[in-house]
């Protein structure tokens, strides 16, 4: 069993004393049976679905040590009790144990049932206790069932606000929660790690949000590099679209396409800022993300990284993964995955190192991710977890027809679910060349997101980031007939407008005065 169970990379051994259920339960039937004969017994207050029949039981079937002894002896016949309170009408499952297993079984059970089912724990081994516990009895209150909110927030500062109490998408209804430093500058908080505020522009439909990012105020993306500079990775310029898609009713990224990456100083910051229009004629906003410097002169102009178009979310239920690892899938090796992608320019640091385990079944990839913990701050906080959802895509290295030094270009039809849970199982099938459908989920298989289409190009080498530039060694004479000095000039090749020109310099003088600053 030992060496059957190594062959899996996710197996957990059972803190147990007996191997429950089976027969080698067999020699403690006979003193269990005396023990549970001696008990007291009262009828449920409510029914009760038996693990051993499948069904709900009987007055009196309970009541007996010899139907413990059976409990403890044969096999658990979950599906059949499922089955069973569903004929019933049972139409919401809570599991109330110390993690959501269950959850991701009887969702798997369900998944062919003529009508939906709200399935969730009310624990997780990965989360906090009261967050996850607010989390299911919201998620039961907004599906119909009835809260004793007055019991939750009893001796807590809370007043009653009239809310519908059924789940909705793009018309916010949830006030928005004022206070920090922007209100008093009349901005709304973002409430995102990336992005600090937001404002709606006057006259307009349009929204800008802002931020701040360097490698000092999120020490994580000094674990993401090309080419040996700090990067902020595609998944995060699909993150910063999300966000602001969201804050306009606009969940759904349509598509989005990554013109240059965010290389972030050594020394310093940039400023982001991510625009969403108006909407067009079909319902579709135009979004952009833009940085410049933080330190840049108020007529520097903005470097473009990413456009795309948002739209409301389409309500299509997701896929889960709970069956896991998947069926008839082969374990990938990943033995030099990371020294691999070193080799190729793509320098991950322990962060991003987080791909636990991939596999590969016919043409299609699944990866595990495992986030380091506190790596970028609360992951509730994201709508795809940049780390996990970029981590997953390493697996895509050691596929067969898989390419080393690839990234993110565009991304098509984004639906995330709402659920603000990291990642942590990714699902990639092929739809052409360099070209992958992704699936989504938590560690329970439950669905986080779906993705149309990912188009991932090479990594382009450092003297193909900035070809208008080449270094050149002149000889300038100085004044008085002193000898001439030797001088790195950087020349500008092409007619370019004045503008450009300046913008240009200024990069490159930031460019010398973070390598200055570095140590050594």
């Amino acid at each position: 069993m030992t060496e059957l169970a190594a062959r899996f990379p996710t197996s957990t051994r059972l803190r147990v004393s007996h191997a429950f259920h089976s027969q080698r339960m067999e020699p403690m039937l006979a003193e269990f049976g005396r023990v549970a004969e001696g008990l007291s017994y009262a009828e449920p207050a409510v029914p009760v679905v038996s693990s051993v029949t499948g069904a709900v039981a009987t007055a009196g079937e309970l009541r007996t040590g010899a139907y413990w002894v059976r409990q403890a002896r044969e096999a658990v016949r979950f599906r059949d009790g499922i089955e069973a309170l569903r004929a019933a009408g049972v139409t919401r499952f809570v599991e109330v144990g110390p993690d959501g297993v269950l959850t991701a079984l009887a969702r798997e059970c369900l998944a062919g049932a003529p009508e939906p089912a709200v399935l969730t724990p009310m624990l997780h081994r990965d989360r906090p206790e009261p967050d996850t516990v607010l989390a299911a009895l919201a998620q039961l209150h907004v599906t119909g069932a009835d809260a004793d909110w007055e019991g939750v927030f009893a001796g807590r500062p809370a007043r009653r606000v009239a809310l519908p109490t059924y789940p909705f998408q793009s018309r916010r209804y949830w006030l928005r929660a004022r206070g920090g430093d922007v209100s008093g500058a009349g901005l709304d908080p973002a409430g995102h790690p990336l992005l600090g505020a937001a404002i709606t522009l006057a006259g307009t439909e349009g929204t800008v949000l802002t931020g701040q990012l360097s490698v000092h105020q999120q020490p994580w993306l000094a674990d993401h590099a090309l080419a040996g500079v700090p990067t902020l990775p595609g998944t995060a310029l699909l993150e910063l679209a999300l966000r602001a898609g969201a804050q306009v009713g606009c969940g759904r990224v349509e598509e989005l396409t990554l013109h240059q990456p965010v290389r972030l100083p050594a020394g310093g910051a940039v400023q982001a800022q991510v625009t969403v229009e108006a909407a067009d004629p079909t319902g579709g906003r135009a979004i952009g993300v833009y940085t410049r410097p933080a330190d840049a002169d108020r007529d520097e102009p903005w470097a473009r990284h990413a456009t795309g178009t948002a739209r409301p979310l389409t309500g299509e239920p997701g896929t889960d993964l709970a069956q896991w690892p998947p069926a008839g899938a082969r374990l990938i090796p990943l033995d030099g995955l990371y020294p691999e992608l070193a080799a190729a320019g793509l320098d991950y640091g322990p962060a991003f190192q987080a791909l636990g385990s991939a596999w590969q079944r016919g043409e299609e990839i699944f990866a595990e991710v495992r986030l380091p913990d506190g790596a970028t701050g609360p992951g509730d906080r994201y709508t795809l977890h940049p780390i996990a959802l970029d981590a997953a895509t390493h697996a895509l290295t050691r596929s067969d027809g898989g390419g080393t030094g690839q990234v993110p270009f565009s991304w098509t039809g984004v639906e995330p679910y709402g659920t603000g849970t990291p990642p942590a199982r990714v699902r990639f099938t092929p739809t052409g060349a360099d070209r992958w459908a992704v699936t989504v989920a938590d560690a329970a298989g439950a669905p986080v997101a779906s993705i149309d289409t990912v188009v991932f190009r090479p990594v382009a080498p450092v003297s193909a980031v900035a070809p208008l530039y080449r270094v050149a060694w002149q000889r300038i004479p100085t004044g008085g007939g002193a000898a001439p000095v030797a001088a790195e000039l950087l020349e500008v090749t092409g007619g370019l407008d004045p503008a450009t020109v300046r913008a240009a310099g200024l990069r490159a003088l930031h460019a010398v005065q973070d390598w200055l600053a570095r140590p050594g």
